[in-house]
């Protein structure tokens, strides 16, 4: 409202007073996703593909996977294959701290993180929801898609696949109809199934179908009983 002129700070009796002129002039939104939605469109190109990754991720996040998946997204539209050690030299670290002290001063995202691992989550919930909304549905698999390759690709390097594997599915899974190579489509599978068993583990067995169903679609019939899959 403020952003908008709608709504002026009085300096000298110290209180805020609405803009009555400018409120019967616009049309205001009831959709809080409209209003969100309105601000974010008036970031800069940066903060505003910041922000819609970081939607893509998740209501939390990490600064150093919007710094990853920044240099990705960069490499991707220059046509650049990267792996696990290129992408962190590409990766713009000044300029991505900046962007997200623009985020939080228009209080669209505040700081978690405790330490040295900076975490940030969205302020509210339908933020994340209007963010996300700007990504062309279109765009949304294949967003998912480097996400969970890059979820994937840093689990492995730590070694923390069984830690982060609802994380990396969830991701995965939604952009599953763009993965087609045999190696990447039983990972998937697999993936899908640990996380499946997982579920059950905790008796959440609603997530373990979903899970467990995602798995099975990743396999073409011929593999569905092959003796090379078996355990899957």
């Amino acid at each position: 409202l403020r952003d908008g002129g709608l709504l002026l700070y009085d300096s000298k009796h110290q209180l805020w007073r609405w803009n009555l002129d400018e409120l019967r002039t616009r049309e205001i939104s009831d959709d809080i996703v409209d209003l969100f939605t309105a601000k974010i469109d008036r970031l800069d190109a940066d903060a505003r593909g910041l922000l819609t990754l970081a939607a893509g991720v998740g209501s939390t996040f990490r600064e150093s996977t919007l710094r990853i998946l920044y240099a990705t997204s960069q490499a991707d539209r220059e046509g650049i294959t990267v792996d696990k050690s290129t992408v962190r030299q590409m990766t713009p670290v000044t300029e991505v701290k900046n962007t997200i002290k623009e985020l939080e001063k228009e209080g669209l995202i505040i700081a978690t993180g405790l330490g040295s691992i900076s975490r940030y989550k969205f302020s509210h919930d339908q933020i994340q929801k209007a963010a996300y909304s700007l990504i062309p549905v279109a765009d949304r698999p294949l967003m998912h898609l480097r996400i969970g390759r890059m979820f994937l690709m840093d689990a492995e390097y730590y070694s923390r696949v069984d830690k982060d594997v609802f994380l990396i599915v969830h991701q995965l899974n939604r952009s599953k109809e763009l993965i087609r190579e045999a190696e990447e489509r039983i990972s998937l599978a697999e993936l899908n199934l640990m996380a499946g068993e997982r579920s059950i583990q905790t008796s959440a067995f609603g997530p373990a179908l979903t899970y467990l169903k995602a798995g099975i679609s990743m396999l073409k019939p011929n593999e569905l009983f092959a003796g090379e899959y078996y355990d899957i």
